[in-house]
């Protein structure tokens, strides 16, 4: 079975390089199709949860640098963003983590060094009613990427950052108003987890939009043969009633992971002694942490079902986009009881080459709809 999938993969990869040959010789006198751009953004979140007088000025404060290029024909389209952060303004990852046996704690060390990003880089094929995109691209079918897009996240806020990246081969069908998707997605460098995708997307109407999806961890049977699988489903809706005024719900079945407390006090023996017997090669450590994990976390998924409920509305172009959105969740684990969460979003493009994002929302971390948080984010093109 391992084989036939390796097999499968390099006939498609040795196929797509030969369609690349033959359609880059085409169009490289296109050059009015190759489209370079770079930007920067700038963002600050702050969240208000109750009369706390030792908070931080701000919960989050980053700015970076994206680099672009497009290139399109009427056979060949192919994408690259970079993104880089500077040292020192948002990014200080973890380089060392250290067990305490006297004062039986975690220690962390942290080093502030610049960081580039490769947000996406593919290749897309066109064929009549076809095409076939590899490479690492994202999907977000969300409004304003703060909720929703559940077919690849959990029903967990992020401001402007609820989109998912692929490692992936994705085919894509368009007959008359449907439109179909089946991705293979790569879930580690090692091709032994994977994943299934598959989107449709039915547009009956010019106002109305219907899709359908489903993805499942299937792949990872292939290698780990008792590996639990998890499986998500969600169903959109969007229909314009007016020009300009859209309604739309994103409802979404997911089996999420359950999420392991911080660090676990009452299995600090359990730690000493998974130390111990790594550093006398009794067992690896990763064994060790497959089996204690099960024994102490037997369940690793649970099924929930969040429902999005937004409206776009109208603001006779003082504004580009001006969105307000619910989020229901029958699980919260952030906090003690609330399973609502609401947002306002708008942006504003002043010229050509800037543009402001502001939100305001329900404090995710919070169990009462009355603690607010605000996001912002300043964009300019460069060039």
């Amino acid at each position: 079975m391992k084989i036939f999938m390796v097999l499968c993969i390099v006939s498609l990869l040795v196929s797509a390089s030969f369609a690349q040959n033959v359609d880059l010789i085409k169009d490289k006198t296109a050059e009015s199709n190759f489209n370079p751009h770079v930007s920067m953004d700038i963002q600050a979140q702050k969240l208000f949860l109750g009369e706390i007088e030792d908070s931080d000025n701000l919960d989050q404060l980053f700015g970076r640098a994206n680099f672009g290029m497009r290139y399109n024909s009427e056979s060949f389209n192919a994408g690259l963003i970079l993104r880089s952060y500077p040292a020192g303004f948002g990014y200080s990852p973890l380089i060392h983590v250290e067990f305490d046996d006297w004062d039986w704690v975690l220690k962390e060390e942290r080093e502030q060094v610049s960081k580039i990003q490769v947000l996406e880089a593919w290749a897309q094929y066109v064929f009549p009613n076809l095409s076939v995109k590899i490479g690492r691209f994202n999907t977000d079918n969300s409004v304003f990427s703060y909720f929703g897009n559940y077919l690849d996240l959990d029903p967990d806020p992020k401001f402007l950052s609820h989109y998912h990246s692929h490692n992936a081969l994705m085919l894509t069908n368009t007959t008359g108003p449907v439109t179909s998707s089946i991705m293979l997605g790569v879930g580690d460098e090692k091709l032994n987890r994977g994943y299934l995708r598959i989107h449709e997307e039915i547009k009956p109407t010019e106002n109305l939009t219907i899709a359908l999806g489903y993805r499942s961890n299937i792949f990872d049977r292939v290698h780990f043969k008792d590996q639990e699988l998890s499986h998500r489903m969600n169903a959109k809706l969007s229909f314009e009633i007016v020009k300009g005024l859209v309604s739309y719900l994103d409802l979404g079945i997911i089996d999420s992971k359950v999420k392991i407390p911080k660090f676990p006090f009452d299995k600090l023996w359990d730690l000493y002694m998974a130390d111990t017997l790594v550093q006398e090669n009794w067992v690896t450590f990763e064994d060790w942490t497959a089996e204690w994990y099960k024994t102490s976390f037997p369940r690793t998924y649970e099924r929930t079902a969040p429902l999005l409920l937004g409206m776009k509305i109208p603001t006779g172009g003082y504004l580009d986009l001006l969105a307000l959105e619910v989020q229901f969740r029958n699980i919260r684990e952030a906090s003690d009881g609330k399973k609502l969460d609401a947002a306002l979003f708008a942006t504003k493009s002043i010229g050509e080459r800037t543009l402001f994002s502001i939100s305001v929302f329900s404090n995710p971390e919070s169990n009462t709809l009355k603690d607010l948080g605000l996001g912002l984010r300043f964009s300019s093109l460069l060039m």
